[in-house]
């Protein structure tokens, strides 16, 4: 062995009789995101798994809990009193905080590993915003639990939803979820994880789709330059790339372009439109003229309800 290879050994803490210990490759689940100290949110998705990594600090605790023994309602227990006690410091015993915080609502979903053993998903919205190692510190020092706390997730629909809804990659969810909320209120389901009318959000991600679209053909065309049939191909599969233009869509461009008669719709079709728009302002229903119509009859009725008042 050269002195270079010999040294690249000593340095990697191996002598020649040693082989180099052997890497395994293995599919992390999505939940396990890379945490941020220093987040500051109100809403957080928290996994309770073997999976969880723990600390160095962690060396003074005992060993964490095998949560596949748990029940739904011990892990919502102990998240509760985490909140509720924060552990600022797990080494020195924590400071108070200026603001505590409370739960305004939270649910617990319990899934299966490929393995057979029980995991626990917690999607928690908080009334104020503030940091989670507090909370984390709690549940491994009083409760044995190693936690994983995911700042993916600023609104509460998208955490709930991630335990509730199916998708092709899970297709089993939990129907024996636990729900806890501050005021005692049951919680529609379907209204928590069902994403809330967003227009300006809805007409970015329409049009960053029609823009993928139209790249996607002008790539294929150059790539095709001269070839007359592969050309025509390339703008039909762009046509069927490019989504289609709704009635929500249409709502979405009324809100966010802030209009109040059909005049100005058409202003924008001819000028702005895309051959989508046009079509859809188009249409033998006449939707847009329907839309503000609606519009204008539903205004004079709260104006005649507030004359009547």
């Amino acid at each position: 062995m050269d002195a270079e290879a010999d040294a690249e050994m000593k340095a990697a803490g191996l002598t020649d009789q040693e082989e180099p210990p052997c890497l395994v490759a293995f599919d992390e689940p999505d939940w396990l995101v890379l945490q941020d100290p220093k987040a500051r949110q109100m809403v957080y998705l928290i996994t309770l798994s073997a999976l969880v990594p723990t600390d160095a600090e962690d060396e003074n605790t005992n060993p964490p809990k095998d949560v596949s023994e748990m029940s739904r309602q011990q892990i919502l227990d102990a998240v509760l009193d985490a909140i509720a006690n924060p552990i600022q410091d797990a080494k020195k015993g924590g400071r108070p905080r200026k603001v505590e915080a409370q739960v305004e609502k939270v649910i617990v979903y319990r899934e299966r590993h490929q393995n057979g053993k029980f995991h626990f998903h917690v999607a928690l919205k908080l009334n104020v915003v503030t940091t989670w190692l507090g909370f984390r510190n709690a549940l491994r020092v009083r409760h044995d639990l190693a936690s994983h706390w995911s700042s993916t997730h600023t609104e509460f629909w998208t955490a709930a939803r991630y335990g509730y809804k199916t998708t092709p990659t899970k297709t089993e969810v939990d129907k024996d979820f636990v729900v806890h909320t501050a005021d005692g209120k049951a919680l529609d389901m379907e209204k928590e994880t069902d994403e809330p009318w967003n227009a300006g959000v809805r007409r970015a991600r329409r049009e960053r789709r029609e823009r993928l679209a139209h790249e996607d053909e002008v790539l294929e065309k150059s790539r095709n330059h001269g070839n007359s049939g592969k050309v025509v191909a390339a703008k039909q599969k762009a046509k069927k790339k490019e989504p289609s233009f709704t009635k929500m869509d249409f709502y979405a461009m009324v809100e966010t372009e802030g209009w109040k008669t059909p005049a100005q719709v058409l202003a924008y079709a001819k000028h702005r439109g895309t051959e989508k728009f046009k079509l859809f302002v188009a249409l033998p229903n006449a939707s847009c003229k329907n839309f503000f119509n609606r519009q204008r009859i539903g205004s004079k009725q709260k104006q005649m309800q507030r004359r009547s008042d």
